[in-house]
């Protein structure tokens, strides 16, 4: 068997010599390399940008291997599912009141099974989702709200114009993600209101256990986004900026983020060669021992910040306001040119 040769990048992580080797990978975010290793599984390796610290997924998946996961691996519980958003619905509404122009129409790209739109819908909102699972997007019509199936990229122009349109944990699955913010304006209202919420590349637990963090998971994960990076991408394609924040989201605290790597590294640590890990998610399958974890931990948590004083949080929660699209240098329709030439 051939010995792969090793290069040393920080004192405490050591990967193999091909992570390293010249890649034209472009952060999406801002333009620059992204060449920083950071995490490893199989062939999926994370790149950090050397700018906005943003993180890229190398290589990207191909249509087949996407389609493949999702058909496979990846499963969304209906029962969980509503647990989790029937605590931060309301929450999430009343920030994006505060900054919206008026309650009228709103858009969720990948509305799931409509928990969210139904607090809105509840509230005064005329909502609609577009939601590429058939089976969520069935469960969300069965609730008597507007939801079509299918991706925002590929729906055109008939699902109309919004006020708002909210979208949760999907801009990080997206390959184009220029495609997909193009879209979105599509579907705005001038001065009309975009709130995003994913993954902080920047978050503690992020930095301190990125190889074994639960957001770190390929091929699902396509990029995540630093709060620079994030205002760089938005700014980017017209928007202004009104509310960046972090929260601990759908997260567990950081004693349970630990711990869950620390299960993760007993399970997966033999087979760091695998495109897969096989111990996946937050913790949910760890019952209630994980809610004793948070229950414990969470006094660290506000303490260091991480509950979004500091940017620190595991879940980035922005809201921004579509002007007029503003490209820079090297972009034409929010695209970079090839700066890898």
């Amino acid at each position: 068997m051939t010995r792969l040769s090793t290069v040393r990048i920080a004192p405490e992580v050591c990967l193999p010599e091909f992570v390293m080797s010249p890649v034209h990978i472009i952060c999406a975010s801002c333009g620059s390399r992204a060449s920083i290793p950071v995490a490893r599984h199989g062939k999926w390796t994370y790149l950090g940008c050397v700018d906005c610290r943003s993180i890229e997924l190398n290589p990207v998946p191909t249509d087949e291997e996407l389609r493949q996961y999702y058909n496979t691996q990846y499963c969304v519980p209906f029962d969980e599912y509503h647990r989790r958003n029937e605590r931060v619905s309301g929450e999430l509404l009343r920030s994006i009141e505060a900054s919206a122009r008026v309650r009228g129409t709103m858009l969720e790209i990948g509305c799931s099974h409509g928990a969210f739109l139904s607090r809105a819908q509840a509230a005064g909102w005329e909502v609609a989702g577009i939601e590429i699972s058939e089976e969520a997007a069935a469960n969300a019509r069965a609730q008597g709200l507007n939801v079509v199936t299918g991706r925002l990229e590929e729906s055109g122009s008939s699902l109309g114009d919004f006020d708002c349109v909210a979208s949760w944990h999907v801009i990080e699955h997206i390959v184009d993600v220029n495609a997909f913010l193009n879209s979105v304006k599509r579907h705005l209202k001038p001065g009309g209101l975009l709130a995003l919420r994913t993954p902080n590349a920047r978050a503690l637990v992020a930095r301190v256990i990125p190889q074994y963090w639960n957001w770190i998971e390929a091929p699902a994960h396509i990029r995540l986004f630093s709060p620079a990076g994030m205002t760089r991408l938005l700014e980017r394609h017209g928007f202004s900026l009104c509310c960046q924040s972090t929260r601990r989201g759908d997260a567990r605290t950081l004693g349970t983020d630990l711990l869950m790597a620390g299960a993760k590294l007993l399970v997966d640590g033999e087979a760091r060669n695998a495109d897969a890990l096989t111990f996946r998610g937050n913790g949910s399958r760890a019952g209630g021992v994980t809610r004793y974890t948070d229950l414990i931990s969470w006094p660290l948590d506000w303490i260091l910040g991480i509950d979004g004083r500091n940017m620190l949080g595991t879940e980035l929660f922005v809201m921004a306001n579509h002007d007029s699209v503003t490209l820079g240098d090297g972009v034409q329709d929010g695209k970079f040119a090839d700066l890898a030439q």
